[in-house]
């Protein structure tokens, strides 16, 4: 039992430090994520099978509209990587984004 307790202050820089680092890991897994997703619908729409059975322009649409809500919401850490054709201007414009606040 001590007498006097004195406060583990390198253990709180430790802990803060740690906990900094499993969010920023966190938010890399969730960017691998969504960007894989954001990627993966615009190239399965892309594929000839899908585009055949007429599917092809949805699936890149939403991939399209995943990829301006994510960004336009500016999540602190969020990286997203898309492919370039994505980001082709004359069908970004084909979107518009509305936000509402409270």
């Amino acid at each position: 039992m001590d007498l006097i307790g004195f406060p583990d202050v390198i253990g709180w820089f430790e802990s803060a430090a740690t906990a900094k680092m499993e969010r920023e890991v966190a938010m890399a897994m969730v960017s691998t994520m969504l960007s894989s997703y954001i990627a993966g619908l615009w190239r399965s729409g892309d594929a000839k099978l899908v585009d055949w059975a007429g599917e092809g322009e949805a699936l890149k649409e939403m991939a399209m509209c995943t990829y301006l809500s994510l960004r336009n919401m500016q999540i602190k850490g969020l990286v997203l990587t898309v492919p370039k054709d994505m980001l082709d201007a004359n069908f970004e414009s084909k979107f518009e984004t509305i936000t509402k606040e409270k």
